[in-house]
């Protein structure tokens, strides 16, 4: 439980309405994130992404999903023993790994849907026809 003196403290430190209300105008007329508007109006950028996160502003929404699509490749390690560490003698053997996997992971900005896919490969040619394949899949959990 906070003691009354915090609280007041925390009550003190936060924007007038006023000041929330140019914060909430300049995000919706410029859109731009917490560091440029900061900037404009002369305030920390983390007093202005509390702010925004407050008001609900805090991560700009695309009108249709598909519009944005984050994409991402992760390269998590195979192991040819599940379970079992391997021995030190194993670990220290250059060309005896059991190589890499490729997950290639997107995410839709409007509706959040997420699709991932486990490639061999990192080439390019799978790296571009991922994202194709996911909005696909996307246009398809729509219907």
């Amino acid at each position: 439980m906070r003691c009354s003196f915090e609280s007041k403290l925390r009550a003190v430190r936060r924007l007038t309405a006023e000041a929330e209300a140019e914060i909430a105008a300049l995000r919706r007329a410029a859109g731009a994130g917490p560091v440029a508007l900061g900037a404009v109006l002369g305030r920390p950028a983390s007093t202005v992404g509390k702010a925004l996160l407050r008001l609900g502003l805090s991560r700009p929404e695309r009108e249709r999903a598909g519009q944005l699509l984050h994409v991402d490749i992760k390269r998590p390690g195979r192991f040819r023993r599940p379970g079992k560490a391997l021995p030190a003698a194993e670990r220290r053997t250059p060309g005896r790994g059991a190589g890499r996997q490729f997950l290639h992971v997107a995410v839709d900005d409007h509706s959040r849907l997420a699709c991932a896919e486990l490639l061999p490969f990192e080439r390019a040619e799978h790296a571009v026809a991922f994202p194709r394949r996911a909005l696909v899949r996307r246009t398809r959990h729509r219907g």
